[in-house]
């Protein structure tokens, strides 16, 4: 151990102090310019802006030199930050058995962050499980979660940063609370992650402790409103430049964002109507003639995912400046494929046969599988980082980045599951007679209830969700409008059973297609009284089925 002015200017190199360590240690080697203690302390604070000075120090150790057992690790640290990974081992290795021999668990802990800098986790995990194995300590519990988050064993992490919280506070819980949720952000447990983060904060008030987490969990989920909130809490308090820089990301990447949803709506009205002649014709161009089974298109419009028959899947890609569709990949699949669906982001597609769903990228990679529960996968969606899909009565979230991590959330209906649909963070199920609201953590938000079968529904792409439903009632039928949370704020009776429908981009319109396919539209802004008299036919859809 460390005594005197050596042992004051150890502690202030672990509490983060290293201008202060730096001065100290000047001072010190001016009176003992020898010291081995001393100049591997300097070298490892010098090691990562001035590795040629940090070498410098290093070499003035002698080799015979007696040194405090703590010194093992500034020379292996040392060695580690410079990337010299053969002598950081052997000093880590000698000062691990010397802090085995003594019994000294922070030097085996210390060992244990060499052996991270030099994403050796696993050395890393055994030296940490010696240091628990001469007591357990909060840090030390934390430190084996972080290996194992690192080395990308989530499920270990979890049980290991569960038995540091059931330990004392070292001083507080803070750091704790961060990596958990940090662990439930990769698991796609995002409701469980916003609840460390916060606490987190509550026990850290003055500190930005659990904002910057959460700003970072919801610049993935694309929230960018709620990045821009946590990180004016953090400004308001002080500036921190990393802070401050994913502030201004977020600012940059939401006006990005409505750019991208106007020029997706024009994609898909001009660029990606299957029912347009010209557009399917140059997809079908590259097709054999095997029968198509399903089709399926990213929500920007720019891929084609074509399924046919022979159990074969072609991956097309739109070329905007030629005009044209060509074929990305092909792939061919032991195991017949029963649903094909795209991500939200457009980045991934999942393929889901009887037993797995299987992510894909664009380029044709297989991401990661999920091995289902028994049942038939009857819908496919994602939200945020999770990937949705309907078994019967039952809609189920798994991570599709992390499949590894198991299943995110479930929840359980009275009836089947018909459709899932996915708008602004929020997710729509449709049942027979219900439609169940979640937020992106798989929080339930509302289950509405109706009296007659709901035909189908429709949901505006509007900072003012509105959510059509279509309901079948005899040879009659219903038409309401919904706000996000679910509430009735328009309902009429219709003449005619409705088949589907829409609602216009400003929520001003609904237009309804009957079982005859007649087109209707109604005005929502006029008064109840006015309806029926409003509701005008504007002609008749015309369906002309196309051969693959």
């Amino acid at each position: 151990m460390y005594v005197g002015e050596l042992k004051e200017i150890d502690n202030l190199i672990f509490s983060g102090k290293g201008r202060e360590a730096y001065k100290a240690l000047k001072r010190y080697l001016k009176k003992e310019p020898a010291s081995s203690d001393a100049n591997a302390m300097l070298a490892m604070v010098l090691a990562k802006h001035k590795p040629k000075a940090a070498k410098r120090y290093l070499q003035k150790i002698e080799n015979n030199a007696k040194i405090v057992d703590k010194t093992y690790y500034y020379i292996s640290m040392a060695y580690a930050l410079l990337g010299n990974e053969g002598y950081a081992k052997r000093y880590a290795h000698q000062g691990l058995v010397k802090a085995i021999q003594k019994k000294d668990r922070n030097l085996v802990n210390n060992i244990s962050l060499v052996y991270e800098t030099l994403c050796d986790y696993k050395r890393a995990i055994k030296t940490i499980e010696e240091a628990l194995k001469l007591g357990e300590y909060t840090r030390g519990w934390h430190n084996l979660a972080r290996f194992h988050l690192k080395s990308g064993n989530l499920l270990e992490a979890q049980k290991c940063i569960d038995r540091a919280l059931l330990l004392p506070p070292d001083p507080t819980h803070t750091p704790q609370l961060i990596l958990k949720g940090e662990i439930l952000v990769q698991l796609g447990k995002y409701a469980d992650a916003k609840e460390c983060f916060n606490k987190a904060s509550e026990n850290d008030p003055e500190h930005i402790a659990g904002y910057y987490p959460l700003a970072k969990m919801y610049m993935e989920l694309e929230d960018y409103e709620k990045v821009i909130e946590c990180c004016d809490e953090v400004l308001h308090k002080s500036y921190k430049s990393n802070i401050a820089r994913l502030q201004k990301d977020a600012l940059k990447l939401q006006k990005y964002k409505l750019k991208m949803q106007k020029k997706r709506e024009v994609i898909l009205e001009k660029e990606l109507r299957l029912k347009s002649k010209k557009y399917v014709t140059q997809a079908f161009v590259h097709v054999s003639k095997k029968a198509i089974r399903i089709i399926s298109a990213s929500p920007d419009g720019r891929f084609l995912c074509v399924l046919k028959k022979d159990g074969s899947l072609q991956m097309f890609q739109y070329f905007e400046n030629k005009k044209e569709w060509k074929e990305v990949w092909n792939k061919k699949f032991d195991k017949k494929i029963r649903y094909v669906s795209s991500s939200h982001d457009c980045k991934n597609w999942f393929v889901a046969t009887k037993k797995e769903l299987i992510c894909i990228s664009n380029d044709g990679e297989v991401c990661g599988k999920i091995k289902l529960p028994k049942g038939d996968v009857s819908c496919i969606s994602s939200i945020g980082r999770n990937v949705l899909f309907a078994m019967g009565k039952v809609l189920y979230a798994y991570n599709y980045r992390m499949c590894e991590g198991g299943e995110s959330w479930k929840f359980s209906f009275g009836s089947n599951i018909r459709k899932v649909f996915v708008k602004r963070d929020k997710a729509y199920v449709l049942l027979p007679n219900e439609i169940g609201i979640f937020d992106s953590f798989g929080t339930l938000i509302t289950i509405k209830q109706f009296k007659h079968r709901i035909a189908n529904i429709s949901i505006s792409d509007n900072e003012e969700t509105r959510i059509g439903v279509f309901c079948n009632a005899s040879n009659k039928g219903l038409v309401f409008v919904l706000d996000s949370s679910g509430k009735t704020i328009w309902e009429q009776n219709l003449p005619f059973p409705p088949e589907n429908g829409c609602i216009s981009k400003d929520n001003r319109k609904i237009a309804i297609l009957s079982l005859a396919y007649d087109i209707y539209y109604i005005d929502l802004d006029i008064s109840k009284s006015e309806v029926d008299e409003s509701i005008v036919k504007i002609g008749q859809l015309r369906v002309s089925p196309l051969a693959p």
